[in-house]
Protein backbone atom coordinates (compact mmCIF):
# COMPACT_ATOMS: atom_id res chain seq x y z
CA UNK A 1 0.00 0.00 0.00
CA UNK A 2 1.20 3.56 -0.68
CA UNK A 3 1.88 5.64 2.31
CA UNK A 4 -0.69 8.19 1.11
CA UNK A 5 -3.42 5.62 0.70
CA UNK A 6 -2.22 4.01 3.96
CA UNK A 7 -2.06 7.29 5.75
CA UNK A 8 -5.84 8.19 4.52
CA UNK A 9 -6.84 4.70 6.05
CA UNK A 10 -5.02 5.20 9.53
CA UNK A 11 -2.55 2.84 8.90
CA UNK A 12 0.52 4.43 8.37
CA UNK A 13 3.64 3.02 7.68
CA UNK A 14 4.84 0.29 9.19
CA UNK A 15 6.95 1.14 12.60
CA UNK A 16 9.83 -1.85 12.04
CA UNK A 17 10.37 -4.56 9.41
CA UNK A 18 9.23 -7.78 11.11
CA UNK A 19 11.51 -10.60 11.41
CA UNK A 20 10.40 -14.25 10.55
CA UNK A 21 8.32 -15.09 13.95
CA UNK A 22 9.33 -18.45 15.92
CA UNK A 23 9.27 -21.62 14.67
CA UNK A 24 5.97 -23.59 14.58
CA UNK A 25 6.43 -26.24 17.22
CA UNK A 26 5.57 -29.63 15.49
CA UNK A 27 2.13 -31.33 16.03
CA UNK A 28 2.72 -33.75 18.50
CA UNK A 29 0.02 -36.53 19.49
CA UNK A 30 -2.20 -36.59 22.08
CA UNK A 31 0.15 -38.60 25.77
CA UNK A 32 -1.82 -42.12 25.23
CA UNK A 33 -0.85 -42.41 21.91
CA UNK A 34 3.08 -41.80 22.60
CA UNK A 35 5.23 -44.96 24.00
CA UNK A 36 5.54 -44.50 28.26
CA UNK A 37 3.28 -41.50 28.24
CA UNK A 38 -0.30 -41.63 30.67
CA UNK A 39 -2.90 -43.08 29.08
CA UNK A 40 -5.95 -40.77 28.49
CA UNK A 41 -9.15 -41.32 30.36
CA UNK A 42 -11.03 -43.49 29.03
CA UNK A 43 -15.15 -42.04 27.37
CA UNK A 44 -17.63 -43.65 28.25
CA UNK A 45 -19.51 -45.05 25.23
CA UNK A 46 -22.93 -44.64 24.55
CA UNK A 47 -25.33 -47.84 25.69
CA UNK A 48 -26.06 -50.17 22.44
CA UNK A 49 -29.77 -50.95 22.43
CA UNK A 50 -30.54 -54.29 20.72
CA UNK A 51 -32.09 -54.16 17.19
CA UNK A 52 -33.43 -57.89 17.59
CA UNK A 53 -31.24 -59.24 14.59
CA UNK A 54 -29.02 -61.56 16.07
CA UNK A 55 -26.18 -60.39 13.14
CA UNK A 56 -27.11 -56.75 13.56
CA UNK A 57 -26.47 -57.20 17.29
CA UNK A 58 -23.96 -59.33 16.91
CA UNK A 59 -21.49 -57.05 14.61
CA UNK A 60 -22.63 -54.09 17.40
CA UNK A 61 -21.56 -55.90 20.53
CA UNK A 62 -18.18 -56.04 18.51
CA UNK A 63 -18.04 -51.92 19.32
CA UNK A 64 -18.36 -52.58 23.35
CA UNK A 65 -14.31 -53.52 22.52
CA UNK A 66 -13.61 -50.24 21.30
CA UNK A 67 -12.34 -48.53 24.67
CA UNK A 68 -9.91 -51.59 24.93
CA UNK A 69 -8.64 -51.11 21.67
CA UNK A 70 -5.63 -48.89 21.24
CA UNK A 71 -6.71 -45.61 18.68
CA UNK A 72 -4.16 -46.92 16.10
CA UNK A 73 -6.12 -49.83 15.92
CA UNK A 74 -9.56 -48.98 15.82
CA UNK A 75 -9.65 -48.75 12.15
CA UNK A 76 -9.06 -52.43 12.03
CA UNK A 77 -12.36 -53.13 14.52
CA UNK A 78 -14.47 -50.74 13.11
CA UNK A 79 -13.83 -52.29 9.47
CA UNK A 80 -15.24 -55.66 10.63
CA UNK A 81 -18.01 -54.35 12.37
CA UNK A 82 -18.87 -52.53 8.83
CA UNK A 83 -18.04 -56.38 7.28
CA UNK A 84 -19.91 -57.83 9.16
CA UNK A 85 -23.15 -55.40 8.97
CA UNK A 86 -22.54 -55.48 4.71
CA UNK A 87 -22.54 -59.53 5.06
CA UNK A 88 -25.63 -59.27 6.94
CA UNK A 89 -27.17 -56.97 4.90
CA UNK A 90 -26.19 -59.22 1.63
CA UNK A 91 -27.87 -62.27 3.41
CA UNK A 92 -31.07 -60.30 3.21
CA UNK A 93 -31.26 -60.61 -0.61
CA UNK A 94 -30.30 -63.80 -0.97
CA UNK A 95 -33.66 -66.18 -1.18
CA UNK A 96 -34.41 -68.61 1.61
CA UNK A 97 -35.16 -72.56 0.87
Amino acid sequence: MSEPVAEALGAGPDPEPRGPGPEPEPASEPASEVEGGPAAAPVPLPQLTETGHPGVDAALGQLEQLADVPTGARAELFESVHQRLRDTLAALDQPRP
